[in-house]
C-alpha cells in the first residue's frame, strides 16, 4: 500500500512539474523591435501578433470572471506619453456557450500619444498581462515582457 503511495506521489509531482513547464507558453509575439519616430509623429504604434486560432481577452471586459489585457511600460523621464490607446475589441463566443466575449485576435496595434518627443535614441522595456483562450477554453494569465529601440530624429 505504501509503494502504491509513493507512485501516486511521484506521478503528482511530475504533473506539476510538467504542468508547470506547459504554462510558460506565449500565444502573443511582440513585433515592434524598433520604431523610428520623427519629431512630427503623434503616437507610438506597438504591433502585436496573436497565434492563429488564439484571441486574447481585451482591456475592456464585461465578465469580472477574465483578466483584462494590460500594458505597463517604463518610459523614460524625458518623454510625455499619454495612456494606450487599444484597437476596437472583436465579439466571439466560446463552443457551448452563450457568453460573449471582448477579444483581440490576430494582428493589433496599441497607440501611445506622444506630445513631448525630445531627439534621441532610447531603450524601452514593457509588460503585456493578457488572458488567451482559444474556441473551446480559457487558459491561465500570462505576462510578456518586450522592449523596444525608440528612435526620434
Amino acid at each position: 500500500m505504501r509503494s502504491w503511495r509513493r507512485i501516486s506521489l511521484c506521478c503528482l509531482a511530475l504533473f506539476l512539474l510538467s504542468s508547470n513547464t506547459v504554462q510558460e507558453k506565449h500565444w502573443l509575439t511582440f513585433l515592434s523591435q524598433e520604431i523610428n519616430l520623427n519629431a512630427n509623429a503623434e503616437f507610438i504604434e506597438l504591433v502585436f501578433q496573436i497565434d492563429p486560432d488564439m484571441h486574447i481577452q481585451a482591456n475592456k471586459l464585461t465578465d469580472p470572471n477574465l483578466i483584462p489585457t494590460k500594458i505597463s511600460i517604463d518610459w523614460p523621464a524625458k518623454l510625455e506619453v499619454s495612456p494606450p490607446q487599444y484597437p476596437n475589441q472583436k465579439i466571439m463566443r466560446l463552443k457551448g456557450s452563450e457568453k460573449e466575449l471582448q477579444v483581440f485576435s490576430g494582428k493589433f496595434t496599441v497607440k501611445y500619444p506622444i506630445s513631448h518627443r525630445p531627439a534621441g535614441v532610447y531603450t524601452i522595456r514593457g509588460k503585456m498581462h493578457y488572458q488567451a483562450c482559444n474556441e473551446y477554453k480559457c487558459f491561465f494569465p500570462r505576462t510578456l515582457n518586450f522592449r523596444f529601440l525608440l528612435n526620434i530624429d
